[in-house]
């Protein structure tokens, strides 16, 4: 009888973590969804699957309760940059969360869209006429 009470205490003082969410899970994910085309849409799904873990977290929900999957591709997809897009977006599949936290959806979304495009336009190479006759 001790040595069940002993194992019950023991497995009593265990605590549950969440496993990480690494870079593995995300790919995973986005190779299920074929309709992302661009760039901007790829790190817009990325910020966003990172958003919804850390407030499954903080909220103590399921990433599936806080933000399901076909909104989150949809949400990508959209890319909405205003409160009124994501409402749009998502009409009848605004969960609680989604509900309690657009803003933060909307500026997460708007920040990445403006990050991309600001790494587009560093990328870009300009072609000179000059240079090219001098060669």
């Amino acid at each position: 009888m001790r040595q069940v009470l002993h194992k019950s205490n023991a497995l009593c003082l265990k605590t549950y973590e969440k496993p990480a969410v690494k870079d593995v899970n995300y790919y995973m994910i986005i190779g299920r969804n074929k309709t992302l085309q661009t760039r901007a849409q790829f790190s817009v799904l990325k910020a966003l699957l990172k958003w919804r873990d850390y407030i499954a977290r903080i909220e103590d929900e399921s990433v599936g309760y806080v933000m399901p999957n076909h909104v989150m591709f949809q949400i990508g997809k959209d890319m909405p940059e205003t409160l009124n897009e994501l409402r749009d977006c998502c009409r009848t599949n605004m969960t609680p969360v989604i509900m309690k936290y657009t803003d933060e959806i909307v500026k997460v979304v708007a920040n990445k869209i403006a990050s991309t495009k600001l790494k587009l336009v560093n990328t870009h190479v300009k072609f000179d006429g000059a240079q090219a006759r001098k060669k």
